[in-house]
């Protein structure tokens, strides 16, 4: 009779995939990066180097350098400057050349196309709003999970003193992005 093989050591269970691991419960700078990339609004890449910053002067020398996300950012609107500083060059008589505008569009804050950018502050006011009011939906949800999602939006819109569609249409935009 042939000796029995030790059994294979359990592994330890593997982390949770991305989709499982709530916003909340992810770096402040995951965040920033989650919302640069979803939204393109220039504030969450500042919000991110504030963030990187506010690490290096707490722990000089010892925090990694910038992420790769804010590294592009930063390049790709001093790529921009840059450019825009050889076409004045170029064109050393256009009285058109405006540098505010040029660095606003270098760093995102106007996009170009039909029209400026709306408001950037405004937009990442109402992202705050909207991920409050998801974030709400979904504690409500996981607290009281046998209430309807219809409810608890019913109520919310009745204590935020707005539409029903309000709340529905942020619960659709918002719910995926609280899941991260």
């Amino acid at each position: 009779m042939s000796p029995r093989k030790p059994a294979r050591p359990r592994r330890a269970a593997p982390p949770a995939p991305p989709s499982t691991v709530r916003w909340h419960e992810v770096s402040q700078l995951t965040w920033e990066w989650h919302m640069y990339v979803t939204t393109k609004n220039p504030l969450y890449a500042w919000r991110g180097l504030q963030l990187c910053l506010e690490c290096m002067d707490a722990y000089p020398g010892r925090c990694e350098p910038l992420p790769p996300w804010l590294q592009a950012y930063l390049s790709a609107g001093a790529d921009q400057m840059q450019q825009a500083y050889y076409q004045r060059l170029e064109h050393p008589k256009k009285k058109t050349f405006d540098v505010p505008n040029v660095i606003a569009a270098a760093l995102g804050f106007q996009q170009p196309g039909r029209g400026k950018r709306r408001d950037v502050f405004l937009e990442f006011e109402r992202d705050a709003q909207n991920a409050s009011w998801a974030a709400k939906i979904r504690g409500r949800a996981e607290r009281e999970p046998t209430q309807p999602i219809a409810e608890i939006v019913a109520a919310l819109a009745e204590a935020e003193q707005v539409s029903q569609e309000t709340i529905w249409r942020v619960w659709r935009e918002w719910k995926l992005s609280l899941v991260r």
